[in-house]
């Protein structure tokens, strides 16, 4: 008999927290934006995929994780990456297939035309390569132009070189390459989420073609990271949490529950300055201040159980092309916000500290105000955008999308699924999964 009321209890629990997510969500503004049939319908999706979720039955999978094996950096023939002050130099060493007098990286700014270069967190990382021959200047803005330009990839720079223009990152310390058979291999890093780290041994062939041989985590990405706008310039945190802790998992979500504020900032100021509708300035300030609420919640909840939040901070970058704002919109917004709502609205039903339960009950709501805010967010800059950079943000929300499964590949400590709430592996990839059929699809 009380198990049948304690399921009963629990189910109109689901239904009650279910109805204020959803209805938190139709809200309504003086512009009318929240009456246009677009704002409606992304909000009525949002809707169905936290009804969709809060319906599901938890289930219990903890994956284990070894530490990496060491890498190539200690191998006799290693050649590290050129640096000079801690940043490398990757001009240095290349032999072009005709001479040329001068070589050097030019980063644009404006995201107009160029190739990607590097891992590509939090940056901007497009970039083109101007090269002077024979006194003439050009300007090379695509992969296959500087390949051509290389030739042959027959020095150690220009495998490290194309390991940069394939989205990897050789970094002054641990990265560089060692002759392999037929070419080079290089190490080089990519960055996931929050301080994560997976370490690439690649190999590059005289034709300038890449493959993976092998991938290692180094570090796991910090769980909470996929809850939030993280601003641009976020700095990585001064001292370690311990994420298998319910106070190193809190200290760590307050902070980002904090650094989301001037996120939101951010985003106003440009969208201010782009000339995007007046509500969606005003609705991005209002999510600073509910920012700045939620970290002070976060924070008192992780006090109770012994930690201190650390404030991090943010570096100043340069303003924001309407495509750049687009891209950080889409990953940051559409993806992270959104499945940090449906987080928040999971630890709000299976919490075991009711204090956690409550909290989450108010941010999941205001969380899912803000995914939808995002994709109000992108169906502007759309009507900003060419053809080509609307693809390009496209395929930059696919990337968000993989990363985030890749984040939420381990589960956290029992403690901390059961304390906070928070999913399990298993749970989040459904989370994502509803989402990806909803809103990503």
């Amino acid at each position: 008999m009380a198990a049948a009321k304690l399921r009963a209890n629990r189910f109109n629990l689901q239904v009650r927290l279910a109805r204020a997510l959803g209805e938190g969500m139709l809200w309504r503004m003086a512009s009318g934006e929240s009456r246009s049939r677009g704002g409606l319908f992304i909000e009525l999706r949002l809707r169905e995929a936290l009804n969709a979720v809060l319906m599901m039955s938890p289930s219990i999978l903890l994956l284990g994780c070894g530490g990496p094996g060491p890498g190539i950096e200690d191998d006799p023939d290693f050649v590290p990456v050129v640096c000079r002050d801690g940043k490398p130099q990757f001009t240095e060493g290349l032999a072009p297939a005709l001479p040329a007098e001068s070589i050097e990286l030019v980063s644009d700014q404006s995201g107009g035309q160029g190739f990607t270069f590097g891992s590509c967190q939090d940056r901007v990382c497009t970039m083109s390569l101007e090269v002077v021959q024979g006194g003439q200047t050009r300007t090379l803005t695509a992969r296959e132009q500087v390949v051509e330009f290389l030739g042959e990839i027959d020095t150690p720079a220009e495998a490290i070189l194309i390991a940069q223009l394939e989205s990897f990152e050789v970094q002054c310390g641990r990265g560089g390459t060692r002759p392999a058979s037929s070419g080079f291999d290089v190490q080089a890093h990519r960055f996931v989420g929050c301080d994560g780290r997976d370490r690439f041994l690649l190999h590059v062939d005289p034709a300038g073609e890449l493959t993976q041989v092998s991938q290692v985590t180094e570090k796991r990405a910090d769980s909470n990271c996929v809850v939030g706008r993280r601003p641009r310039g976020l700095c990585p945190p001064r001292r370690e949490q311990n994420q298998r802790s319910s106070a190193g998992y809190l200290a760590r979500a307050a902070e980002l529950e904090a650094a989301s504020v001037p996120a939101f900032e951010q985003l106003g100021e440009e969208l201010a300055r782009l000339g995007a509708p007046k509500f969606l300035c005003w609705r991005a300030y209002a999510a600073a201040q509910d920012e700045r609420r939620h970290a002070r919640v976060v924070s008192r909840l992780a006090r109770r159980y012994g930690a201190e939040p650390e404030l991090r901070r943010v570096q100043p970058r340069a303003p924001l092309s309407v495509e750049q704002l687009a891209l950080e919109n889409a990953q940051e917004g559409c993806v992270r916000e959104a499945f940090g709502a449906l987080v928040g609205a999971w630890q709000a039903l299976h919490a075991t500290d009711p204090r956690v339960r409550a909290a989450y009950a108010v941010i999941a709501k205001e969380e899912a105000r803000h995914a939808a805010l995002s994709f109000r967010v992108a169906r502007w800059a759309d009507t900003q955008l060419s053809a080509a950079q609307r693809r390009r943000v496209a395929r930059a929300q696919r990337a968000a999308i993989a990363q985030l499964y890749r984040m939420i590949e381990a589960s956290p400590s029992s403690a901390v699924q059961r304390d906070l709430g928070v999913p399990n592996a298993e749970q989040a990839r459904r989370l994502a999964d509803e989402l990806g059929q909803r809103l990503w699809s």
